[in-house]
């Protein structure tokens, strides 16, 4: 996986149905909107999955659970997506989901370069996404760019 440490980030992620939820090995059910500003999730919109994510942070208590920590993209072409339904949740680590050839992956929490430390860390695995570094496609529509 390659990964970055953003300091600042302000937009909107969407979730979509397939995606995957890490501590909670689950896959996304419906949509999920969440609205980031100066690196933080403000409001987090959607029906239970939403509901789930937002109690999390509620019940974590965790001051930087709500900041964004890591981003980067998978490159693991032996990884499935579809692992995460093959076995109990008791059996994996999601790892799979995790790395698989061209995710998104995301996570909420800890940040060694800001020097924030937190237990409240969630991985979230995206499909079909396209991911750009410095204006040149690393990922598109979920797949590694092949250039």
């Amino acid at each position: 996986m390659v990964l970055c440490w953003p300091e600042i980030s302000n937009g909107t992620i969407v979730l979509a149905p397939g995606d995957i939820v890490m501590p909670f090995k689950e896959y996304v059910q419906d949509d999920v909107i969440l609205t980031i500003k100066d690196g933080h999730i403000e409001k987090i919109e959607g029906k239970a999955d939403a509901k789930m994510i937002e109690r999390y942070f509620d019940d974590i208590g965790d001051k930087w659970g709500r900041y964004l920590s890591h981003m980067g993209w998978g490159l693991m072409k032996n990884a499935d997506w579809f692992a995460q339904a093959m076995y109990s949740k008791h059996e994996v680590m999601g790892m799979d989901a995790r790395g698989f050839a061209g995710n998104f992956l995301w996570s909420t929490g800890p940040h060694p370069v800001l020097k924030r430390e937190s237990y409240a860390h969630l991985d979230v695995a995206m499909r079909d996404c396209t991911i750009k570094l410095d204006e040149k496609p690393v990922v598109v529509d979920g797949a590694l760019a092949t250039e």
